[in-house]
């Protein structure tokens, strides 16, 4: 596991990056019912090639039998040195091809500058770069590009290609029966930031959060070489509920999520409590409320957790239940925890089910 610290801000780039917009990070993605009206069959058919697949990343197959891997994922900044909100943007673009099973191996930078001083502007860009070059070749994934622009509001962000063995991929659509569901990470940074913003959480609970973020998902490489990993993909912009309702959906069977296991940050519970949370977790919980089987009374601030938009969230797993300890092994093995937070069966109804027990 990848873990990155603070960097002190030079004198010339102390400027707040996260003062240009309302919002950051994953928290800034539109909402699950309004991408899926703009990306409909209708507007994407002119363009849309014929052999490829969509997952955490798009799949266009190769005459050699592997597999062309892309992806591309930006954010509005969402801490205020650019230098930190760079890595964790690059943490949170890369993990899109860790969450497939595979290692990114090539990538173009996505950045918007304000419209501010020159120095400033140069300064800000600097560090934005640092962190996603960092971050980039922390894990071997070479910059070989990209596009800048001047607007209104930073954006910073990679698209990532890879190259893969198609047997090596893993999808959200492998999920089966009995399988034995994993989160890498605790759930809640979404609403750390949001009370970090206030002054509401702390010091030793924000540092937590912040190392969360700062965390590469590279044991996703790993898993995808472990046969008894059936499904994968990472827990962002929609929060843990969001995606298990995809891996639900995209396997035809019902993710069990066993709210009293799901690992949360410190203090976030009394944050979300205290009225800290983004958007974003309400539209998700109003996008996939009707997708999801509770059989346990939810309070609003568990069902804001569960919808909490995550920044470089952790990876959700599914795998068989006899080899459920192996993948522990595996995690811990390169300083991840997975947490048993569920389990797999048959779809009779939702394909998401949130019990407490």
């Amino acid at each position: 596991m990848n873990v990155f610290n603070n960097n002190a801000l030079s004198p010339d780039s102390a400027i707040d990056v996260t003062a240009f917009q309302a919002s950051g990070g994953c928290s800034c993605k539109l909402p699950s019912d309004a991408l899926k009206a703009i990306t409909t069959e209708a507007t994407l058919a002119p363009a849309r090639a014929e052999n490829h697949e969509t997952d955490d990343a798009a799949f266009v197959a190769l005459d050699d039998g592997s597999v062309l891997i892309s992806s591309v994922d930006f954010q509005n900044p969402i801490l205020p040195d650019a230098y930190l909100s760079g890595k964790i943007a690059a943490l949170n673009a890369l993990s899109d091809i860790f969450a497939c099973g595979a290692k990114p191996m090539w990538a173009d930078v996505v950045l918007a500058l304000p419209r501010v001083a020159e120095h400033e502007q140069v300064a800000m860009g600097q560090r934005f770069m640092t962190g996603l070059a960092e971050v980039c070749a922390s894990v071997d994934c070479n910059i070989v590009g990209g596009h800048t622009v001047v607007l209104e509001t930073p954006l910073v962000g990679l698209a990532v290609r890879s190259v893969a063995h198609s047997d090596r991929i893993k999808k959200k659509s492998g999920a089966a029966p009995g399988d034995v569901v994993f989160v890498t990470k605790p759930v809640g940074n979404g609403v750390a930031v949001a009370a970090r913003q206030s002054g509401f959480l702390q010091d030793d609970a924000w540092k937590a959060a912040e190392g969360a973020m700062l965390s590469a998902n590279s044991i996703g490489a790993i898993l995808g070489l472990e046969s008894c990993v059936t499904s994968l993909t990472d827990v962002t912009g929609f929060g843990l509920l969001g995606h298990a309702v995809e891996v639900g959906d995209a396997g035809d069977v019902c993710i069990e999520l066993n709210m009293s296991t799901v690992p949360l940050l410190p203090g976030v519970k009394r944050a979300a409590g205290a009225g800290h949370v983004p958007m974003l977790a309400n539209a998700n919980w109003e996008s996939f409320e009707e997708s999801v089987e509770c059989r346990t009374d939810l309070s609003a601030v568990e069902r804001m957790l569960l919808a909490d938009p995550q920044t470089n969230g952790g990876l959700l797993i599914t795998a068989s239940p006899e080899h459920a300890d192996h993948v522990k092994q595996v995690c811990a093995a390169h300083g991840v925890t997975a947490t048993i937070i569920g389990c797999v069966g048959e779809r009779v109804s939702h394909p998401c089910r949130i019990v407490k027990e």
